[in-house]
């Protein structure tokens, strides 16, 4: 870094860290439709210190978890019997009308997540809470000898009523086969992909105005970024805008939740270690990060807790 450039960087921290950096309306989320599940108060919680959960440990399924901050009140959970069906899962996603999405994800082995249905994109009924098989996405390039994983991201776009997903179904350490999928809520057809990617965390919103993705990269500790047209499909190849290599304490994150912060000119990260194996829960180990955009410098730069910038991002 040149002189010139450690002014500049000093000049960033102190002015971008006032009030000022509220102001900047580069990021937009695209979720702001998605409502909370019926089912939550039908079985008895209250959504106000509930939340849906996959990542018990060593539990499969999905479950209801109470987070009171209250001492007197112990956290609770809530299984309905048709959540485990598939296995452990990962991401979640929420529609408009308060429908729950998940996706499978393996744990140690595959017993409970046998490849075959490692493309399967489940929905539970906000109304019902019945969890059924939603949508089945090609099994492209599967091996059943040598395919372990598949969904690895789910999203759902508001503006495009879709759920957008990512997939590594059939790509080994050494091949990259994965797609990126745009699904109609209500026809439940592919209306778009794309193939020959590797994507992790999936999450639409608004760069600079104009609709994207933001894409986490399973191969890499890549951050990508995808134009989308007017009806919500690809416009071209993603783009790397910045990386999490060498910033966590592994070294080598995964971006696999993403996150617009709405009112805000901030993304959340969540970074994980993958490396296309299996792992037990009880290894599970993340980070999280904040970032947001300098419109003036063309870049991006990383936050801490108090939305203090601590770096300059070069992609």
């Amino acid at each position: 870094m040149t002189l010139k450039e450690k002014f500049y960087f000093i000049f960033l921290v102190i002015f971008f860290n006032t009030s000022i950096l509220a102001e900047f309306k580069v990021l937009e989320p695209d979720n702001s439709c998605i409502r909370v599940p019926s089912f939550v108060k039908k079985f008895g919680f209250d959504p106000s210190i509930s939340s849906l959960s996959t990542a018990l440990r060593a539990k499969k399924g999905l479950y209801i978890i109470t987070n009171s901050k209250e001492k007197i009140i112990k956290n609770e959970t809530f299984q309905h019997p048709s959540w485990r069906q598939a296995g452990y899962l990962g991401s979640i996603t929420r529609d408009k009308h308060g429908n729950v999405y998940v996706i499978p994800t393996p744990n140690v082995n595959l017993l409970d997540n046998p490849p075959s249905k490692a493309n399967t994109i489940y929905k539970v009924d906000s109304i019902t809470g019945i969890m059924k098989s939603w949508v089945e996405l090609p099994l492209d390039n599967y091996d059943k000898n040598n395919s372990t994983f598949g969904l690895m991201g789910l999203s759902y776009s508001c503006k495009y009523d879709s759920i957008y997903a990512t997939t590594v179904m059939g790509s080994t350490r050494k091949s990259e086969f994965g797609k990126i999928y745009r699904v109609s809520r209500e026809t439940k057809e592919i209306q778009d992909s794309f193939s020959g990617f590797d994507g992790f965390g999936i999450q639409p919103g608004k760069f600079l105005g104009k609709d994207v993705l933001l894409l986490g990269h399973a191969r890499s500790s890549n951050v990508f970024m995808i134009s989308l047209n007017s009806m919500g499909n690809f416009i071209d190849r993603p783009k790397m805008i910045f990386s999490l290599k060498m910033l966590g304490p592994r070294g080598d994150d995964r971006a696999k939740k993403i996150k617009f912060v709405a009112s805000s000119p901030f993304i959340f990260i969540e970074g994980y270690e993958f490396e296309y194996n299996l792992t037990a829960p009880s290894e599970d180990q993340k980070t999280a990060y904040r970032f947001t955009y300098l419109k003036d410098r063309e870049t991006w730069a990383r936050l801490n807790e108090k939305n203090q910038i601590i770096g300059i991002l070069n992609n």
